[in-house]
């Protein structure tokens, strides 16, 4: 599938206006209507000068939510947010009258936990697989806190000697017979240009997590591993 590069004038010109006021509802905007009379579904440019007037953390707040909405208004994404639905209970689509976009959006502001479930599933279906072996036992794999805390600390352990993996979590989430375990290490220190309140341009440092990924599938005794690291490292 081609990447897709986000674009926020896209998606304020997409997700009807009426989503786009309840959007801004729910974080605490709701002084600005883009409903407003005056205001037609793709004339962007009076949303965008409001957000030139609010705080860059409540500005970074909306766009996250933005871009969580774009990255599932797409094809993949929908067939994502409908898995999660059967998995949650919850019927979908949204109104038929609304574009991928749309429902994007109408998921997010009224079933918060299958939009989140459904993120999970599409990140899972875009991963490159580095390795599948077939020689596991089939059995009932062991997701307990006490199990993926020791899985954690092992991955730390082993990449703490490339000065990374200081903290690790790691999370599950089954789709029929497939079990996967999500760990999120510590990655290296990174350093980027940030313009700060008062619009200076400063270095911040961060630390960012890397994923790696174990797809065990209990029916056949398979297991398939993501990750982006050096060969010797996925090995061990």
């Amino acid at each position: 599938m081609a990447s897709r590069q986000f674009s926020l004038p896209t998606v304020l010109r997409m997700v009807p206006n009426a989503l786009i006021k309840e959007c801004f509802e729910v974080l605490g905007h709701s002084e600005f209507d883009p409903r407003r009379p005056d205001l037609k579904r793709t004339e962007i440019e009076p949303i965008l000068d409001y957000f030139d007037e609010i705080p860059v953390a409540q500005l970074n707040q909306i766009e996250s939510v933005l871009r969580s909405v774009y990255d599932l208004s797409c094809p993949s994404g929908f067939d994502a947010l409908v898995e999660a639905g059967r998995h949650c209970g919850v019927t979908l689509p949204a109104p038929a009258e609304l574009c991928l976009y749309g429902r994007a959006m109408w998921v997010w502001l009224h079933h918060r936990p299958v939009f989140e479930k459904a993120q999970v599933i599409h990140q899972v279906e875009q991963l490159s697989w580095w390795r599948k072996r077939n020689d596991l036992p089939s059995n009932e794999p062991d997701r307990s806190p006490e199990a993926t805390e020791k899985l954690a600390r092992d991955i730390s352990t082993l990449l703490r000697s490339q000065g990374r993996g200081k903290d690790c979590t790691v999370e599950t989430m089954s789709r029929c017979d497939v079990d996967y375990f999500f760990a999120y290490p510590d990655d290296f220190v990174q350093n980027v240009l940030v313009h700060d309140e008062n619009s200076r341009l400063t270095s911040e440092a961060f630390r960012q997590t890397l994923l790696i990924v174990f797809a065990y599938n209990r029916q056949d005794g398979s297991l398939e591993t993501f990750a982006r690291l050096p060969k010797v490292v996925k090995e061990q």
